[in-house]
């Protein structure tokens, strides 16, 4: 696999469609201070409206979580799916984190 040269990847995962607003923000957010940062959102249920806005935005959208927990309790597996992926940093963002 091959990483970008910033090996580190900030992971997002929001599966509340009504919470899309904040997730938004936060990506950029992200681009306007870390624009060199690898940005991976996780969001299973994701509207066709937010499906759209993300592919003009420098974030990797995941319609498919790497975990079968809920909520919060997703954090370990998406995290772990970052460093499996080559990743040498792995840093959780939540939404509401602007």
């Amino acid at each position: 696999m091959s990483i970008p040269p910033n090996d580190t990847a900030i992971v997002i995962y929001e599966d509340r469609p009504n919470y899309e607003t904040g997730v938004k923000l936060l990506i950029l957010s992200l681009e306007a201070n870390c624009p060199q940062v690898n940005i991976h959102v996780f969001t299973p249920n994701a509207t066709e409206n937010f499906q759209s806005w993300i592919n003009h935005r420098s974030a990797t959208l995941h319609l498919k979580s790497p975990s079968k927990a809920k909520g919060w309790n997703v954090k370990p597996d998406v995290l772990l799916w970052a460093l499996d992926q080559g990743y040498s940093q792995a840093i959780w963002m939540d939404s509401d984190m602007v």
